[in-house]
């Protein structure tokens, strides 16, 4: 994908909490539709200390970072923040897993994110464009 213009992105780190990969959440308890048992700041930070290490062990230096699902507490996100500052997603305008926002532009958020829809991130970084 690299090697014909692709720009990588951090899709979570396993996508998943207590379910399967891929269909569950990481930082949401969707059953119960709040933040995850133990949810903290350097919970946060360790997950995604643990996924970059393995993206740039394989030579992938994700520019961005997608939440799985857009679920997470404010806390997670402030966290996510620190590493990352451009997401690729819909921020999640209260504490509720139906509360996602979709915009078809870029913003920043409540926390200080630069948020990115989908459509427009894919296309304007295959142009070789970038967000601050």
């Amino acid at each position: 994908m690299i090697l014909h213009g692709g720009t990588p992105i951090l899709y979570g780190v396993t996508h998943q909490y207590h379910g399967v990969t891929g269909d569950d959440f990481e930082f949401w308890d969707a059953t119960k539709n709040q933040a995850i048992g133990g949810d903290s700041a350097d919970f946060i930070l360790r997950r995604l200390q643990m996924g970059l290490a393995e993206c740039f062990a394989a030579g992938v230096f994700p520019i961005a970072f997608e939440t799985p699902h857009y679920g997470a507490s404010e806390t997670d996100f402030r966290a996510m923040h620190q590493v990352f500052q451009l997401f690729n997603e819909r921020p999640m305008a209260t504490p509720d897993i139906d509360a996602t926002q979709y915009f078809p532009y870029s913003l920043t958020d409540r926390v200080g994110r630069s948020i990115a829809p989908e459509n427009l991130l894919m296309s304007q970084a295959g142009r070789g464009e970038h967000f601050t």
